[in-house]
C-alpha cells in the first residue's frame, strides 16, 4: 500500500511539472510580434532618354545629371521609329512617335513645354533652340533625388514685346537694316546682325540686312552716318561725343547715327523703348541720347596693331575683343609695330603719336602689351648685360602708367606678360626668346605688383598654343581671335563695367 501511495505521488509531481511547462510555452508563443511603422514608398520609375537627332549633346548632359542625382546611368537612345524604344523614357524634341512632333508643332517657335503622357515624359518646343531651352529647364527643375519628378507639366510662352509694331504706319516686319561702312573696331555690320537677332526674339521676324551700297527700299532702319541715305548723310561721327547718338523717324525711314557703332546700338535700344512707350506705333519724331560706355585702350606693339593680318580692320585682337566685350565697351587699337618701352630707344612707344592719342581718349581701361621689342637682339642699343636698361625700362613704364592715371585717376591698367618667340626662319628667335624670358617677363610682373595692377598672362598660355604664332612671333588672321580670347578670359572677371563708370 505504501508503494502504491509513493507511485501516485510521483505521478502527481510529474503532472504538475508538465502543466507548468505547457503554460510557459503558451505565454511565450502568444506574445505580440513587433509591428513596423515604416510605409514603403513605390520604387521610382527608371527613365531612359530618347532623343531626336538634334539633341545628342543635351541628352548626354541630362543623362549625366540623372546619374549624379540618383545613381543610375540611364540608357541614351537616338529615336528610330523602326526600332523598339525603352519602356519608360524622357523624349527630347520632334520624335515622330505620334506625340513628340505633334507637341512641337502645337507651340510658337520660341515656346517650349514639358508634359507627361502615360508613363513617358516629353520635352518639346517650337524650334531647336526652344527645345534646348526646355531640356535645360527640365534638367534644373524636374529631377528629384530619387528620380524624375512625376506628373511633369510645364509650359513656357515667349512674349514678343514688339509684336505687331508699326513705324509710319508700316509693319516693323517690312523693314530692312542698312549699315554704314567703318574702319573702327566696333562694326555697324555686327550691330546689324545683333539687331536682326534682337528683332527675331522680340518681334518674331528676322529682317534682311545689307550695306549702304544696297539699293534703297521703302522701309529701312539706317545705322551710322554717311550711309548713302538722305536721312543719315547730313551727319558725321565727329558731330557727336564718344557716347552720343541721334534717332530720327521720318515716314517709313529710321536713322540711328552717333559717334560709333556702340553708341548706335544704344540708340537702337532707345528707339525700341520709344516704340513700346507709344503703343508699338511710332510716327515722325527725333531725339538725342547718351549712353555709358567703358573706354578700352589697347596699347602695344605689332601684335596689337595686327601684323600678319590680311585685313587689319577685321583680323586683330582689339577687333575681336570688341566683339567679345559687346557694345557696353568701346575698344580702340593703339598698337605701333616695332615699338618698345625704354624711352631712349629710337622707336620708344612714348615717341609715337598713338601714345598721345591714347591719352586723349581718356581710357577707363588700358591693356598694356609692351616689352617684346625690348628684347630684340638685332638692335645693338637694346643690350641688357652690363647696362642700365633695366632701370630705364622701369622708369619708362612708370612714366607711361602715370600719364594714363593723370588723365583718368580711376583708370584700370592690365599689364600683359608677353609670349616668347618660337622657332622661326624670320627672326633671331632663340636669342630674342632668351632675353624676354630672362628680363621682360619678371619686369612686367614686378611692375604690375608694384602698382597694384592685374596681369594678363599670355606667356604661360602661349607655351601650349604655339600654333597661334605661325611666324614664331605674331598671330595671323583668325588666330588673332584665339589670342583675343585669352585676353578676354583673363580680364572679364575684373574689368570695369558701365555701373562702375556711373558711380565714379
Amino acid at each position: 500500500m505504501k508503494k502504491i501511495a509513493a507511485f501516485l505521488l510521483v505521478l502527481l509531481v510529474a503532472a504538475l511539472a508538465f502543466v507548468s511547462c505547457g503554460n510557459t510555452q503558451t505565454e511565450e508563443s502568444s506574445a505580440p510580434e513587433p509591428v513596423s511603422e515604416e510605409i514603403s514608398e513605390p520604387e521610382p520609375i527608371e527613365y531612359d532618354i530618347v532623343y531626336f537627332r538634334f539633341y545628342a549633346d543635351e541628352a548626354d548632359i541630362l543623362a549625366a545629371e540623372m546619374e549624379s542625382k540618383y545613381g543610375r546611368a540611364p540608357q541614351v537612345v537616338k529615336f528610330d521609329q523602326n526600332k523598339a524604344m525603352p519602356e519608360h523614357a524622357i523624349y527630347l524634341g520632334e520624335v515622330t512617335d505620334g506625340t513628340g512632333s505633334e507637341l512641337c508643332r502645337s507651340v510658337n517657335k520660341r515656346d517650349y513645354g514639358i508634359k507627361t503622357v502615360g508613363e513617358n515624359v516629353y520635352i518639346y518646343g517650337g524650334t531647336t533652340a526652344a527645345v534646348k531651352n526646355g531640356i535645360t529647364y527640365f534638367t534644373q527643375n524636374f529631377l528629384a533625388e530619387k528620380g524624375v519628378a512625376l506628373n511633369c507639366e510645364y509650359s513656357y510662352t515667349h512674349v514678343y514685346a514688339l509684336a505687331g509694331a508699326t513705324v509710319g504706319g508700316a509693319p516693323l516686319s517690312q523693314f530692312e537694316i542698312i549699315y554704314s561702312p567703318t574702319d573702327n573696331e566696333a562694326k555697324y555690320q555686327n550691330v546689324a546682325a545683333k539687331i536682326k537677332s534682337y528683332l527675331d526674339e522680340n518681334a518674331d521676324f528676322s529682317p534682311r540686312t545689307g550695306g549702304s551700297s544696297k539699293q534703297e527700299s521703302e522701309c529701312e532702319i539706317i545705322l551710322g552716318c554717311a550711309s548713302g541715305r538722305e536721312l543719315a548723310d547730313r551727319f558725321h561721327e565727329a558731330d557727336f561725343e564718344y557716347n552720343e547718338y541721334h534717332v530720327e523717324i521720318s515716314g517709313t525711314k529710321v536713322a540711328i547715327v552717333g559717334n560709333n557703332a556702340c553708341a548706335v546700338w544704344h540708340g537702337f535700344m532707345a528707339f525700341t523703348e520709344y516704340l513700346k512707350s507709344h503703343g508699338n506705333a511710332a510716327e515722325d519724331a527725333e531725339f538725342d541720347g547718351a549712353c555709358t560706355l567703358v573706354k578700352v585702350a589697347c596699347v602695344g606693339d605689332s601684335i596689337t596693331i595686327g601684323i600678319n593680318s590680311s585685313d587689319p580692320y577685321v583680323y586683330t585682337y582689339p577687333n575681336y575683343l570688341q566683339e567679345m566685350l559687346g557694345y557696353d565697351y568701346l575698344v580702340k587699337n593703339y598698337g605701333a609695330s616695332g615699338y618698345s618701352v625704354v624711352y631712349t630707344d629710337d622707336y620708344a612707344y612714348s615717341k609715337h603719336p598713338f601714345y598721345r592719342q591714347s591719352q586723349t581718349f581718356c581710357p577707363d581701361v588700358v591693356i598694356w602689351m609692351l616689352g617684346t621689342n625690348d628684347g630684340n637682339p638685332g638692335q645693338s642699343y637694346k643690350e641688357w648685360e652690363g647696362t642700365n636698361r633695366r632701370e630705364k625700362y622701369i622708369k619708362s613704364a612708370d612714366d607711361m602708367f602715370a600719364a594714363y592715371e593723370n588723365v583718368n585717376p580711376d583708370v584700370q591698367i592690365f599689364v600683359c606678360i608677353p609670349a616668347p618667340l618660337f622657332e622661326s626662319t624670320v627672326w633671331p628667335w632663340e636669342a630674342w626668346a632668351e632675353r624676354i624670358e630672362k628680363y621682360v617677363l619678371d619686369l612686367n610682373r614686378e611692375l604690375a605688383e608694384k602698382h597694384g595692377y592685374r596681369t594678363v598672362d599670355i606667356y604661360s598660355w602661349s607655351l601650349t598654343h604655339q600654333y597661334v604664332f605661325p611666324d614664331g612671333l605674331h598671330p595671323k588672321d583668325t588666330t588673332y581671335e584665339k589670342y583675343a580670347r585669352r585676353v578676354y578670359d583673363e580680364i572679364i572677371d575684373y574689368i570695369k563695367t558701365p555701373d562702375d563708370i556711373k558711380t565714379n
